[in-house]
């Protein structure tokens, strides 16, 4: 299941949703990148996404306040 809506051979959705090499220890299937990061920050993708976008939106926002 792919949870980008991007073209296949695009190097972001590769990235985000590719696979890695290797097996996790508790199953034999292979481990994502994004598997990674959902577990480090022990979020969703999707939802970690929502936050970065709202981050860049609060950086652009405190920038176009301060005049840089």
């Amino acid at each position: 299941m792919s949870h980008c809506g991007m073209p296949e051979d695009r190097v972001m959705k590769q990235v985000v949703c590719g696979r890695m090499e290797g097996q996790t220890e508790e199953e034999e299937k292979r481990r994502r990148w994004r598997d990674d990061v959902e577990e480090w920050c022990n979020n969703d993708l999707h939802i970690l996404s929502m936050k970065a976008t709202e981050w860049c939106q609060m950086v652009k926002h405190a920038l176009d306040t301060n005049g840089h």
